[in-house]
């Protein structure tokens, strides 16, 4: 891997915020750039018709960038992609619906419980080591944890790109966040459309370099986080956000208006997704567990991060780790509870209790020992308000989740969370709302059924595509001992106006449109993004390298072909 990170540099510049050049980077020399300047480029190699450049819009809502584009507000996507290409009718993100878990999946084609990048934080109880990927030392951290190829491992001895993505492994040229000097400017300063814009500029130096080896990239994928962050601040249908998805737009027919430029628009394939959607919060409703679990029951919590997370000492992060009883993943609309095995039958300090690497059973957290006594933690915690689902797995192939009012069981079978899946509502009323729904409820009749069943029934619903994707969750050895997902217009952080990680369907559902050559003119129906990645790899005459990959995503490329078209062979 050709890797453009000049991670020692760039933590420097980071800090300082010092302008400099930095030459020789194997995707051309001048990084630092004026805002003005202009997007041109020239072709100049070899190309067939099996590239694909993906463009992946962090955060954007399906229904937004729809109700946008059919009012003219996002003319380049309307023209370039819409009306050239497929729309998928319904398009799901993972589970959880975090950037740094649905961006792994779907570049691994797996969901993240079964790639152990399982949130943008999580811990690792075997090595004392609690994850958070937002800073510049920890920003590639899922490439060490994907225990899956990648779509550029896949696709080994062809070039390919990564743009400004954490789940780079395997690519040919990677270009993260901090490359570009004035992008990392516009990012420290909150001006979001100039780092799409930037980044999305990097094209250039992508034609540079094909130009140098005389082959187009076979894949090229773009990351763009601005319209996330305008998002979390100001809302997702806000003034600011429909500006955003209006500067992406604009950004995105630059490139394209290039291709076409250039004569080889009918030479690639073009996609737009997202990796999740967002949900509108109430200002003051948050809460932030490291306190409740203090205050409400006597138990030392660690939620957020500090210096000693950091550290380079294993000893000093596990004699700071074992003064707590409870550590918090938090990712916005859902954490990960990860609770210290106590095996007393009765209240110890943390101190004295057995190391983090040590799992607290299911029987142990429906009686565990606090300083006023024992408490069934999955009872305490389903009543609180602000937390909508309180879930865990009882036992091999089964989940539970608990709401304030009802209780239902997933039960799965099959390796890896499952191929086949059944669904029943325990006590109480149904907490994910499918028995009310003939669609699902039919599905609700004691056997077990597919996959794509449950995303066929339950992809309009409001809580869409659980019951297949969350068991996967707690195959990971980095899941939490229960997981946690916020009631409706709540967070477990306090300073974000939208947020995501949870359930609804505002969180879940995502665009998707893929235009290009052998692709058909339409809609498709319900998809999951971690589909693409088999897909594209379809699409590009490589299908024959999807088995033995294990996958959970399936290739839709035959619901998009053309059936006019013949895909050549590739050899």
């Amino acid at each position: 891997m050709r890797n453009l990170r000049f991670k020692q540099l760039a933590n420097i510049l980071w800090l300082a915020g010092a302008a400099m050049v930095i030459t020789g980077c194997g995707m051309g020399s001048g990084r630092v750039r004026s805002s003005d300047y202009p997007f041109d480029f020239h072709v100049n190699c070899i190309l067939d018709d099996r590239h694909v450049i993906l463009f992946l819009v962090d955060g954007c809502r399906a229904d937004l960038l729809g109700e946008m584009a059919r009012s003219g507000d996002l003319p380049a996507i309307k023209k370039y992609l819409i009306e050239r290409g497929i729309t998928a009718a319904c398009a799901v993100s993972t589970i959880p619906a975090v950037t740094t878990a649905s961006v792994a999946a779907m570049t691994c084609g797996v969901y993240p419980g079964n790639l152990d990048v399982i949130g943008n934080r999580w811990f690792d109880q075997s090595r004392s080591r609690r994850n958070a990927v937002f800073s510049i030392r920890d920003f590639y951290t899922p490439n060490e944890y994907m225990r899956r190829k990648t779509i550029y491992e896949v696709l080994g001895g062809e070039m390919t790109v990564a743009v400004c993505t954490r789940s780079s492994r395997g690519a040919t040229y990677n270009i993260p966040m901090y490359y570009n000097l004035v992008g990392m400017r516009n990012y420290l300063f909150g001006r979001w459309e100039k780092v799409d814009e930037i980044f999305i500029e990097q094209f250039g130096d992508v034609v540079e370099c094909a130009n140098r080896e005389g082959v187009f990239p076979r894949l090229t994928f773009f990351h763009l986080p601005g319209l996330d962050s305008v998002s979390h601040r100001h809302g997702p249908f806000s003034s600011e956000t429909r500006a955003m998805l209006k500067d992406v737009d604009r950004t995105i027919g630059a490139l394209m208006e290039g291709l076409q430029r250039n004569g080889i628009m009918d030479s690639v394939c073009v996609i737009l997704i997202a990796d999740h959607g967002q949900v509108l919060l109430r200002k003051e409703n948050y809460l932030l567990l490291e306190k409740y679990f203090s205050s409400e029951l006597g138990l030392a919590a660690l939620d957020r991060y500090n210096s000693v997370d950091r550290s380079g000492s294993l000893a000093k992060k596990e004699r700071f780790y074992n003064r707590f009883c409870i550590i918090v993943a938090n990712n916005g609309r859902n954490a990960s509870l990860y609770v210290r095995h106590n095996p007393e039958r009765r209240w110890i300090p943390p101190e004295r209790m057995p190391s983090w690497r040590e799992k607290a059973t299911w029987e142990e957290l429906r009686d565990y020992q606090t300083p006023s006594g024992a408490v069934d933690l999955v009872e305490r915690l389903r009543s609180v308000k602000s937390i909508r689902f309180v879930i865990g797995q009882p036992g091999k192939g089964e989940v539970a989740i608990f709401s304030s009012a009802g209780e239902s069981r997933i039960r799965t079978e099959g390796p890896n969370g499952g191929s086949l899946f059944a669904y029943e509502v325990v006590s109480g009323e149904d907490p994910l709302g499918y028995r009310d729904d003939p669609h699902a409820a039919k599905l609700m009749d004691g056997n077990y059924h597919a996959s794509s069943e449950w995303l066929n029934a339950t992809c309009d619903l409001a809580q869409p595509d659980v019951v297949a994707q969350l068991p996967s969750l707690f195959e990971s050895p980095c899941s939490g001992d229960l997981f946690l997902v916020a009631a409706d217009e709540w967070d477990f952080e306090e300073v974000n106006k939208s947020s995501h990680g949870g359930f609804l369907k505002g969180e879940m559902q995502v665009p998707l449109v893929i235009a290009g050559p052998r692709i058909r003119k339409g809609t498709i129906g319900k998809v999951r993004i971690v589909d693409v990645m088999p897909t594209i790899l379809e699409y590009l005459g490589r299908g024959d390298r999807i088995g033995g990959l294990d996958l959970d995503g399936v290739s839709f490329w035959k619901e998009i072909e053309n059936p006019k078209s013949q895909i050549p062979n590739p050899n």
